[in-house]
């Protein structure tokens, strides 16, 4: 299901907020993993107190422009997470 502008609006702004609250962030392409894998991942980054989220590309690219990053998107394949590292 397609978002609608004020929800993507809303995206925006959590993600450029965790951008400028994280020390430090990867980027990677999110695919194939399967769902216990994915779990058990979350759970030890959890525990790092990092967070990991799957994001949507051009808001996140958009948000990271906001915050002050150049970020190119063009390499990425159509899932990608996020994780960020405080």
């Amino acid at each position: 299901m397609a978002l609608t502008k004020k929800e993507k609006v809303k995206l925006l702004n959590e993600y450029e907020q965790l951008i400028k609250d994280a020390d430090n962030m990867v980027v990677v392409n999110y695919e194939a993993i399967p769902v216990s894998a994915s779990v058990a991942m979350r759970k030890q980054f959890r525990n790092e107190q990092a967070l990991y989220k799957v994001v949507k590309k051009k808001v996140f690219a958009l948000a990271a422009e906001k915050a002050g990053l150049d970020v190119d998107i063009s390499n990425l394949a159509s899932s990608v997470a996020v994780l960020f590292l405080q």
